[in-house]
């Protein structure tokens, strides 16, 4: 295999793995072994393993990579990743030491430092005082965190809601993305006592999850949170629909599985995915295109006005628990990276008319399990 058509192998691969797994397997074996230099090539392979459940494999991957190449923050993501789903959240949070070590600020990439920040606080049982004491304790421990100016930057990014990025009355194109905890109503009715931890953790796992991403945070809408993604220009659509979606939708349904990992109404539960108290969602996602940028006056998060805005407002209200809808113009992007996910989204399709909207409106449908 060529030098020069490692790059495109490893997308390639992005997109089959969805769908043929074993041949993805198969690929990524053979290009490890083609490149064995290639700290690229592990690392992406380390992440399909994950995805697979194959934590052991992944993690091994992702140690051979440090090995030679210390500053791999992809590799660091994957054991820190793999020491979450074992429980093991100090070690997780240890792996970040490594990764600030080897990519210090102005590099500070947000999706780790959000992932580090969501550890921290997941630890502390969402308490504010406690992070703070928490990190403190961290710092101290590496004091070389606080000389190239780490210590600074996750205390500004601690504190801060959102960067102000925006002005006012600009006009954004992006993927909108609400997700909305199903049942709560009667949840609340049921287990009074468990709802308070149940609410607060799920809106804020949505918020920090889809944040390492890129999305950036709107607003809790009360048991929906509402993302945003704006188009980047280096970025191209298609490839972000993908990684929304396989986010959404790798091995074990990721997300689902994620925000009942961290779900602490399951903790030593026998059988948690027949619990009650099991997080169920549903997620709308759509394109909104010129959409106008509103900051409230009473703090530094931005809103958004559109026709297309509330388009995706509407279709959300459609369908049932655990459930994906995506509309039209994310269904098109999505399926510019091939023809396989001509049917990714299909299992439900719509057409219909909203109040307030001229057109008949298509959207799509995918149940998370």
């Amino acid at each position: 295999m060529a030098e020069t058509n490692l790059e495109s192998e490893l997308l390639r691969l992005t997109r089959l793995e969805q769908f043929q797994i074993e041949e993805a397997k198969a690929g990524y074996e053979r290009l490890v072994a083609a490149h064995p230099g290639s700290a690229e090539a592990k690392i992406q392979y380390a992440w399909f393993l994950t995805d697979l459940g194959a934590k052991d494999a992944a993690m091994a991957l992702a140690r051979e990579v440090l090995a030679e190449r210390p500053e791999e923050i992809g590799a660091r993501f994957v054991l820190s990743l793999g020491s979450t789903s074992l429980g093991d959240y100090e070690t997780a949070v240890e792996e970040f030491a490594g990764l600030f070590a080897a990519l210090p600020p102005p590099h500070l990439p947000d999706s780790p430092c959000m992932y580090f920040c969501f550890l921290v606080m997941r630890s502390c049982d969402f308490d504010p005082a406690k992070a703070q004491r928490f990190l403190q304790k961290f710092f101290a421990d590496h004091p070389a965190l606080v000389a190239n100016g780490t210590r600074d930057a996750i205390a500004k990014l601690m504190e801060s809601r959102i960067h102000q990025v925006y002005g006012q009355g600009q006009a954004i194109s992006g993927f909108l993305l609400f997700v909305d905890l199903v049942n709560s109503t009667q949840y609340k009715r049921d287990f009074p006592e468990l709802w308070p931890d149940r609410i607060v953790h799920f809106l804020m796992y949505t918020k920090y999850a889809f944040r390492t991403l890129g999305f950036d945070f709107i607003k809790f809408i009360g048991d929906e949170v509402m993302l945003f993604l704006p188009f980047d220009a280096k970025t191209d659509k298609a490839e972000q629909a993908l990684s929304i979606y396989r986010f959404i939708f790798s091995r074990h349904s990721w997300y689902l599985d994620e925000v009942n990992r961290f779900n602490p109404a399951l903790k030593g539960v026998a059988q948690p995915e027949k619990s009650p108290h099991r997080i169920a969602v549903k997620l709308a996602l759509g394109e909104v295109t010129g959409a106008k940028v509103f900051h409230p006056y009473y703090d530094q998060t931005y809103d958004l006005i559109g026709r297309d805005v509330d388009r995706i407002a509407r279709i959300k209200e459609m369908g049932h628990e655990n459930l994906v809808i995506a509309d039209q113009g994310f269904y098109e992007a999505l399926i510019q990276n091939g023809p396989d996910f001509a049917e990714a989204l299909s299992t439900l399709r719509w057409r219909q008319k909203f109040k307030g909207i001229d057109e008949e409106v298509r959207f799509y449908g995918k149940p998370l399990k």
